[in-house]
């Protein structure tokens, strides 16, 4: 094992470098030790899991191809490891195809980057999945309590289960398509998660009934976007998100509820999360309304769209890997934390 390390500092943050080629290995160290980091490297990755236990560096990047160590390997351990699991880590890899990305993000990896490595790139990444880590630690109760929130909704109806992952992953997904800012796509990740909590305070009788609901019940259920608002409004970890969370079943032509808001008026964010959500109810299907295949939503959503829904946010939408993005969300919770 070959491990390097400047001083440390409390002020700075450590970062491990694994890769089984030195040269590599000196780029990184050079880049990231000009930006102020604590760089420590490691070409033996057989060893890398054991250093991470006992050093707890602040972010890893991690090399693929390195002989006697898989990094998508190394990568599993770390993430399903509980003291560990939360470390931001960056696999760097010559692997360009979209197989190889997917089966890192569903290893666990918060980002993927392929070689040779930008050097802008890295240090935004790098910078960015710090930020996040620094706020997560500090936001970390307040996401548990309201993520598991979240979650019990799609457990009181059959019908929803891991309906508020899925949306919350291909609203995350359309918003990086549109080039959002990463604090956008982050407030649009928590917003689509939560985009449903309100339904906790809304009768199960109503949320399970097979026959079309009185309008008393409408009226009732209606009721859950504002719910929702008041839920997570205390919240602080929430506070970007309530725009979101209230607005979600807004229509562009003004037909929506809770505010009957039309275009611009409503919140970007929200937009993107009700064709997110409309996308998944076509293809999962509700306790009342048995579900559509793919192709048969897509049309719908074309249909609807500068009606129900943003042409722009449909369009952008309907580009991405849907099939790709439901698979990722049998095992990815939270991107950016």
């Amino acid at each position: 094992m070959n491990v390097n390390s400047v001083v440390s500092s409390e002020n700075k943050y450590k970062i491990l470098a694994v890769d089984d080629n030195e040269n590599n290995l000196k780029i990184l160290k050079m880049i990231l030790e000009k930006e102020g980091y604590i760089v420590e490297t490691l070409s033996d990755g057989a060893s890398t899991f054991s250093y991470v236990r006992q050093n707890r560096p602040d972010i890893i990047l991690l090399d693929v191809l390195m002989p006697g160590a898989d990094g998508f390997e190394i990568c599993r351990e770390i993430k399903n490891e509980e003291s560990t699991k939360r470390i931001p880590l960056i696999i760097i890899s010559a692997l360009t195809q979209l197989d190889d990305k997917l089966k890192g993000i569903e290893l666990g990896a918060d980002e993927f980057l392929t070689k040779p490595i930008n050097k802008r790139e890295l240090l935004t990444r790098v910078k960015t999945l710090l930020k996040f880590k620094r706020l997560g630690n500090q936001l970390e109760n307040s996401h548990n309590v309201i993520m598991s929130l979240a979650f019990a909704t799609d457990f009181k109806d059959p019908f929803r289960k891991g309906h508020s992952k899925r949306v919350g992953l291909y609203a995350t997904e359309c918003a990086k398509a549109l080039g959002l800012t990463r604090e956008e796509i982050t407030e649009i990740e928590f917003g689509a998660y939560l985009h449903d909590i309100g339904k906790v305070g809304i009768p199960t009788d109503i949320l399970e009934k097979t026959e079309a609901l009185s309008d008393e019940e409408y009226e009732i259920y209606n009721k859950h976007p504002l719910l929702g608002y008041e839920i997570c409004a205390p919240l602080e970890a929430a506070a970007r998100s309530l725009s979101i969370i209230l607005h979600h079943h807004e229509k562009y032509n003004g037909t929506g509820f809770p505010d009957g808001l039309a275009g611009d008026q409503i919140p970007f964010g929200a937009q993107i999360v009700a064709v997110a959500d409309s996308y998944d109810i076509m293809t999962h299907g509700l306790v009342n309304c048995a579900a559509i295949s793919p192709g048969e939503t897509i049309e719908i959503l074309k249909n609807d769209s500068g009606a129900k829904f943003n042409p722009e946010i449909v369009k952008k939408f309907l580009s991405l890997p849907l099939q790709d993005i439901e698979r990722l969300s049998n095992v990815k919770m939270f991107n950016s934390l």
